[in-house]
């Protein structure tokens, strides 16, 4: 029986994504086996090549906890609270990711094509859920009648996306644009418009 390894796999997925995001995508493997205390052929032996290696450490996985609640939910509390904590979560994700997804592209990586070895790539997926989402408060009577899921679902991730997009890509050039907790904001004017009429659950 072969010995066990010294260093799980991700590990060296979590090293490396610190390393491109700190010296950039052109960080070498050399750089990122020393930082992980393995050898260069152990990151090969183990990913293929290096954009195998950069794929598996910055893209979007299959199982994302914040689109798995999505699809179970809505459960039985408050629905703005839950549509709180799916705002919360899904900023939370787009901060982690803006700075990978970009590094994939400097790297020369198609993003579409790393989204379409996915069987449902995570974008999609992700719509689908919180979609889906949306719909089964909407036929509970949780939401207003004349909510539409779709404008709903729209403007959660199309606002949440611009906001980290920009907080990443101008925030050094109008702060005062930008707060930490400004999807709490988006709720607020989101949840205005798809509230259940006064005395429905």
């Amino acid at each position: 029986m072969g010995r066990p390894r010294q260093t799980t796999d991700d590990t060296l997925l979590a090293t490396a994504r610190a390393c491109v995001l700190e010296l950039g995508p052109a960080v070498s493997t050399a750089v990122i086996a020393d930082r992980a205390g393995v050898s260069q052929a152990t990151l090969f032996k183990r990913f293929g090549t290096k954009e195998d290696l950069l794929v598996a450490a910055l893209a979007p996985g299959d199982h994302l906890a914040w689109i798995e609640t999505l699809e179970d939910g809505p459960d039985d509390r408050p629905l703005e609270l839950q549509l709180r904590e799916v705002a919360t979560e899904i900023s939370d994700f787009f901060e982690d990711f803006m700075p990978c997804a970009a590094a994939l592209r400097a790297a020369g990586i198609d993003l579409e094509k790393v989204m379409r070895s996915h069987e449902v790539p995570p974008p999609i997926r992700a719509r689908r859920a919180l979609l889906g989402w949306f719909r089964r408060a909407a036929a509970a009577g949780r939401m207003h009648p004349q909510a539409n899921p779709e404008a709903a679902t729209t403007a959660l991730l199309g606002g949440l996306q611009h906001q980290m997009f920009m907080r990443h890509l101008a925030t050094n050039l109008a702060p005062d644009l930008f707060t930490p907790h400004s999807h709490g904001d988006l709720v607020d004017v989101l949840w205005r418009g798809i509230a259940p009429p006064e005395g429905a659950s």
